[in-house]
């Protein structure tokens, strides 16, 4: 099959409220964090913008623990008709949980090669839908059953990540990445971040392994060099 992009982004773009040490900054978030680190990394993809829904996020930053939460208003605007025409080597799906309208997903496999997910933080995981899901994101704080049982509802893999590392499955074969854990760090989009290396390594390469180690390294790399900006 031919395909019209590289990339189709769907779901999430949102207006974030970030608060850091009682400092106050306002930008993009969702969507546009995966936009702007694929731009940054491979700036020969072509992508493909579908908001699929507008909202908001007040999200407080603690730098010390190399952490943060967030209070989500994800759905205030929402796209009525989703355009599901336009063929992608790969299509990332923004907030999986927080959507409420999934029929979509069931056309993406007709004109995708892979189907790639992650679920934010509340709101419940849609199971049924799971079954499109070649590349599932969820982080540890997020994961409310076993991961072979998620395994098991999942049509490829599950990442599942976590501050020193990631354990990636199937069901059937486990991939295991540890990390440093890294203090004073704002680590603000890291799991955006993550799924965009991944993304752009496997359009390249289809290893998952190597993938992976190297998305966990390039993360790690676009937040420490993200801090140092700031500090300037």
């Amino acid at each position: 099959m031919d395909y019209t992009f590289d990339i189709s982004l769907y779901g999430h773009l949102t207006k974030d409220i970030v608060i850091n040490n009682f400092s106050q900054t306002f930008t993009l978030g969702a969507m546009a964090n995966v936009w702007e680190c694929l731009t940054s990394v491979n700036p020969t993809l072509s992508i493909n913008l579908e908001p699929v829904a507008l909202g908001s996020a007040l999200i407080l930053v603690d730098e010390k623990n190399s952490s943060r939460v967030s209070k989500p208003n994800m759905n205030q605007i929402l796209k009525p008709d989703i355009n599901t025409d336009i063929t992608s080597k790969w299509s990332h799906i923004l907030y999986l949980n927080q959507l409420p309208n999934l029929e979509f997903i069931k056309n993406l496999s007709n004109i995708s090669k892979y189907i790639s997910a992650d679920i934010s933080s509340g709101g419940k995981i849609p199971y049924e839908y799971l079954k499109y899901i070649d590349f599932l994101f969820i982080s540890e704080e997020d994961l409310n059953i076993p991961l072979k049982e998620l395994c098991n509802k999942t049509k490829g893999w599950v990442i599942l990540h976590y501050p020193n590392g990631s354990t990636t499955s199937n069901g059937k074969k486990t991939i295991k990445c540890n990390n440093k854990i890294i203090k004073n760090l704002n680590v603000l989009g890291a799991g955006d971040i993550f799924a965009s290396n991944f993304i752009n390594q496997m359009l390249k390469t289809t290893s998952i392994k190597e993938s992976l180690e190297l998305s966990h390294t390039l993360t790690y790399k676009a937040l420490k060099q993200k801090n140092d900006e700031k500090k300037v």
